[in-house]
């Protein structure tokens, strides 16, 4: 069966709900081989029942058969979008949608957070462990006390110890890893304060985070190719950021 074909043979009979799921299925970013009916519920914020409803509705006799025609569908369109020639006007647009997220923020409430932060608390996973581990160098060539536990459980017991006067630093490419979240969640018990590095823009995570830094998304359809580059750009943004702060200020620490 072809997605598309299906949608179109039985749009009539989809529910107002049903179609807007289907709708933001479409917009989705699928890049796994195995999709469940509870993931999909997960993220449209849905019932399995409604999701499973909907697959029926449009033809399908199982879920499985439905998640094969939409991840054949998703490469599909990934192939057919993805020119060579357009490569490189893609980073650009990825790069300039970074800039301009940053660029548009306040940032001198995070870098006197930072700045004035007795302790930091790095807490990452998968692939951003990478980028964690560089942010946590060169903080600490500032000067910095800082902590970066690659092991989620030790970094989940460190955030309970938190104060007002520390902050955690969490990296989530898609602003919903469980692990970070629940590190973000105890944090926030201990009341210390939260910065999230992310591309996720719909996550629970930036409702919990004091401070949030936003860098376009590089996750192609049907494909995980995210590299992090947007992420990479974005603690380097900062770092420069942070620098300048200091310099600036240094002249006032000097005479207090």
């Amino acid at each position: 069966m072809a997605l598309l074909d299906q949608f179109m043979k039985n749009v009539d009979v989809l529910s107002e709900i049903e179609n807007q799921c289907f709708q933001e299925i479409l917009k989705m970013n699928l890049y796994k081989k195995t999709i469940t009916i509870q993931y999909l519920a997960d993220m449209l914020n849905v019932s399995t029942t409604t999701i499973y409803r909907m697959v029926k509705k449009l033809g399908y006799p199982s879920f499985k058969e439905f998640s094969y025609d939409l991840v054949y569908h998703k490469r599909k369109s990934f192939l057919q979008y993805h020119q060579v020639d357009d490569i490189e006007e893609q980073m650009k647009e990825q790069f300039l949608e970074t800039l301009n997220y940053l660029k548009n923020m306040d940032l001198n409430p995070l870098l006197q957070c930072i700045d004035q932060s007795h302790s930091l608390l790095i807490a990452s996973s998968g692939l951003n462990n990478n980028i964690a581990k560089i942010l946590a160098t060169k903080l600490s060539l500032m000067g910095k006390k800082v902590s970066f536990p690659e092991d989620p459980w030790i970094a989940f017991l460190e955030a309970s110890q938190l104060s007002s006067n520390d902050l955690l630093i969490a990296f989530s490419r898609d602003g919903h890893t469980q692990q970070v979240l629940n590190i973000i969640k105890n944090a926030k018990v201990s009341h210390g304060k939260v910065l999230l590095i992310t591309q996720g823009q719909k996550s629970q995570m930036k409702n919990l985070a004091d401070y949030v830094l936003m860098c376009a998304s590089e996750e192609e359809e049907g494909y995980n190719l995210d590299t992090r580059l947007q992420m990479h750009i974005c603690i380097n943004y900062l770092m420069k950021k942070m620098l300048d702060y200091k310099n600036n200020h240094k002249g006032v620490q000097d005479n207090v």
